[in-house]
């Protein structure tokens, strides 16, 4: 993968364990079925960790989706309990805030 954006969390179980959470999203590239692709990967979260290989028809439709994918997983921790922690561990930060939805318009 030849990363373009990386972020690293630490994420907060209900359990008490913290642990630092990795993502990467590669640049966009073309299928080799047609169409474009971005690998993502993620190390840390229980419920999804590796890479996968999003695909849209475009390299812009390929990054939204990753980047979309990438926020499911984190808000899918969230809703299990999970509190998502900037890299400091301490400053609690939310799926809306991580992807720029912070309610001002």
């Amino acid at each position: 993968m030849d990363p373009i954006a990386e972020r690293t969390l630490v994420c907060l179980y209900p359990d008490g364990a913290s642990v630092p959470v990795q993502l990467l999203i590669g640049q966009p590239r073309p299928h080799p079925k047609g169409d474009w692709c971005c690998e993502v990967s993620g190390e840390g979260m229980r419920l999804w960790t590796g890479t996968s290989t999003i695909v849209g028809i475009d390299s812009w439709q390929a990054l939204l989706l990753s980047l979309r994918f990438l926020r499911a997983m984190l808000e899918a921790e969230v809703e299990r309990g999970a509190l998502l922690h900037g890299p400091d561990g301490i400053t609690v930060i939310s799926p809306e805030e991580l992807f720029g939805e912070t309610g001002q318009s």
